[in-house]
C-alpha cells in the first residue's frame, strides 16, 4: 500500500514489536531512533517542525 508513495525515510521507536511488525509489512529498511520511545520527546502533542526539527 505505501510502496507507491515516495517515502524516503521511516522512524520508528526501537522496540522490536513494532521493528519486526513495520519492517515486515512495509518492506522499507527503517531508520531507528532512541528518541522516539514514548515520550521521550515530549509529554505533550508537538508540531510536525518540532518533532522533524528535533531529530535533525
Amino acid at each position: 500500500m505505501l510502496k507507491s508513495k515516495p517515502i524516503s525515510t521511516i522512524y520508528l521507536n526501537p522496540y522490536k514489536q513494532v521493528i519486526d511488525r513495520q519492517s515486515f509489512i512495509l518492506a522499507f529498511s527503517v531508520q531507528l531512533d532512541e528518541r522516539l520511545i514514548e515520550r521521550k520527546l515530549s509529554s505533550q502533542n508537538i508540531s510536525k517542525q518540532a518533532f522533524e526539527t528535533t531529530l535533525k
